[in-house]
């Protein structure tokens, strides 16, 4: 797990032992609280928008009978690797085997946090909006969505 932080940088260093038992990673973003809040959101758009990115690469190669295994093969030595490629098998079933409020619950209320904030601040992020529709699809075929 990675941890992030902000805050009076004094109160974080008194705090680091206990993080660094939780997480293999620490990072500190600052004074200004929310900072690592905004910085978790970030990575979780980031991952969001490379699942979609995985997701529809394979539909292509799939739609011409290139068959996923190879491809991930190539993409992994290619330009197109990422954590989600190099972890598709996990990341895949993250929706194949749904299992209420786990990875994916935690990615969509992220994307939900992230959007909502956007809103109120007039940001537009235009692959945050669609990746959020297209997993929500994909999560959609997989569980019923309330």
């Amino acid at each position: 797990m990675t941890i992030m932080t902000d805050g009076k940088k004094d109160a974080v260093d008194q705090c680091k032992p206990y993080f660094e038992a939780m997480g293999k990673h620490v990072f500190y973003f600052g004074n200004k609280a929310g900072s690592a809040q905004v910085a978790k959101l970030s990575n979780n758009l980031m991952l969001a928008i490379n699942m979609v990115g995985c997701t529809e690469g394979l539909k292509f190669a799939k739609s011409f009978d290139l068959p996923p295994e190879r491809l991930l093969e190539l993409v992994k030595v290619s330009t197109g690797d990422s954590w989600v490629v190099q972890n598709w098998d996990v990341v895949s079933k993250w929706w194949e085997d749904y299992e209420p409020n786990r990875t994916l619950d935690l990615v969509y209320k992220d994307l939900f946090a992230l959007l909502n904030v956007c809103f109120k601040t007039k940001l537009s992020l235009s692959m945050g909006g669609l990746a959020f529709n297209h997993l929500l699809n994909a999560w959609g075929k997989s569980r019923h969505i309330r």
